[in-house]
């Protein structure tokens, strides 16, 4: 309990000093916890936690305080007008799910196989463990010009090739401001994914962050992902339904809520940049793909249905059809059956 409070401390701090008001915090749980601790004063008693040592009545008086604050945040928290709030938020991450969605599946009507590169970026703390680990570390301002840095890499790098990009912003309470980036590359041009996406891990340590920053690169687990049924990253085909549904989880997770980033950066500011949306209907070149069965799950038979093959008794040479009989054979042979 003490690490949190000392934690809201902080951020209030931080609020009071950059300007940036309580009801900026973009998590609606977020938002009604700090602004009811901060219109209690909570930060202003000189609270003690040890219940057990300290004197009956000022124990009393600090648990009193305590549980008046749980119970407007419970009264609120349970109003018709927060949940309202509540699904407003969960309706706007649906809209933008869908737009990735969207986004994805676009890409595999244009293109049969994509490569698909995950990496983590980020900055090195100071004192890594701390609560006050993050003060100073890194400025927005950097921040921006390392994105920008990233995204004109990317295109220069792959010029021909880069299928499109995404790329999200968000700040963690132990590590402070890093990106998630996710890149989808032509599968007929580009093939070992670990290596690409080593490659722009060590061009983000050493060129953009200047030795200051640190990388992770996603595909070293590949294989415990596959274990488990959640590989949505390396080559993805366009008839592989769960390699394309594990992708799309990997993308929404870029979408995810982050209820502390906006409180750390200018208003206005976008947390998710991606690729331009590419055209529908596109005319490909050459001969149409074939219909072929999609590819099976792990563990499940493919839906195909074989034809059973015939016997040798009943195959028949077209080339030679039996001689018909004529008519006046049969009539013969009707009236005379010794002939």
């Amino acid at each position: 309990m003490k690490p949190f409070v000392e934690f809201l401390r902080r951020e209030q701090a931080t609020y009071m000093t950059d300007g940036y008001p309580i009801s900026w915090i973009d998590h609606a749980h977020a938002e009604l916890l700090v602004r009811h601790i901060h219109a209690s004063n909570l930060f202003e008693q000189d609270l003690e936690w040890d219940f057990v040592c300290m004197d009956s009545d000022v124990a009393a008086q600090q648990i009193k305080l305590l549980n008046n604050v749980v119970y407007a945040i419970r009264s609120e928290g349970g109003s018709l007008e927060f949940k309202e709030k509540l699904r407003r938020q969960k309706d706007l991450v649906e809209q933008r799910n869908g737009l990735i969605t969207k986004f994805l599946g676009t890409h595999f009507l244009n293109h049969r196989r994509i490569l698909v590169l995950r990496v983590d970026l980020g900055w090195n703390t100071p004192a890594e463990g701390t609560w006050d680990a993050l003060e100073g570390s890194v400025s927005y301002a950097e921040v921006r010009e390392a994105r920008e840095a990233l995204i004109a890499y990317l295109r220069k790098r792959f010029p021909k090739t880069l299928v499109g990009y995404a790329l999200r912003l968000e700040y963690g309470l132990d590590k402070g401001f890093h990106y998630h980036l996710l890149v989808l590359l032509k599968g007929s041009k580009h093939r070992r994914d670990e290596l690409l996406a080593r490659e722009i891990g060590e061009y983000w340590k050493e060129v953009i962050t200047a030795q200051r920053g640190h990388y992770y690169n996603c595909h070293v687990n590949k294989e415990s992902y596959r274990q488990r049924g959640l590989l949505g990253i390396g080559m993805i085909h366009r008839r592989d339904p769960l390699g394309r549904k594990n992708l799309e989880r990997t993308a929404c997770y870029l979408r995810k809520h982050d209820p502390f980033i906006k409180a750390h950066m200018p208003q206005g500011d976008l947390t998710f940049w991606r690729s331009e949306m590419p055209e529908k209907n596109i005319v490909r070149r050459g001969r149409p793909p074939k219909k072929r069965p999609a590819l099976s799950k792990p563990g499940k038979k493919p839906n195909i249905t074989l034809r059973p093959r015939p016997s040798s008794k009943a195959k028949t040479n077209s080339r030679h059809k039996p001689r018909p009989v004529h008519r006046d054979r049969i009539m013969r042979l009707a009236s005379d059956p010794l002939a």
